[in-house]
């Protein structure tokens, strides 16, 4: 988490960086399905904290579910606005949210790993290149 900010550019804040799997809804092994879409426990009331605090909230993700074939960006996407609709509905609102669809380095068939910048982690991380709603410019 970012928290300084004194540090960040003009219209940017201090940011919360948050997994989407197992941190915000149950992860279910490649989950795409909306009827598959359950909140971890405590996850709502933990935003709504980040919230209140004052920190922007942005999930990052790596989904090498899309990279495997196991289903397209467009299913994941689908997800992803349900998800949104769901939190919006308990007054959170997210920042943004950032997937890597690339297979992990020793993941897939050979010629079919991953060896992204997106991918989490991986470093320098947060990849400076992103149009993040905050500073990404300290150590941390």
């Amino acid at each position: 988490m970012l928290d300084n900010p004194e540090t960040a550019p003009a219209g940017k804040s201090k940011a919360a960086f948050l997994d989407r799997d197992g941190v915000i809804n149950r992860d279910k092994s490649y989950v795409y399905k909306i009827s598959d879409f359950e909140f971890m426990p405590d996850a709502v009331e933990g935003l709504r904290l980040l919230q209140i605090l004052g920190y922007a909230l942005v999930v990052v993700t790596n989904q090498s579910g899309i990279g495997r074939g196991y289903f397209s960006e467009q299913a994941y996407q689908r997800f992803s606005d349900y998800m949104v609709g769901q939190l919006a509905s308990e007054g959170i609102e997210l920042a943004g949210i950032y997937f890597c669809p690339h297979l992990p380095p020793e993941g897939g068939a050979a010629g079919h790993g991953g060896s992204a910048a997106c991918r989490i982690p991986s470093y320098p991380w947060p990849p400076r290149s992103r149009p993040w709603p905050c500073a990404v410019d300290h150590d941390w």
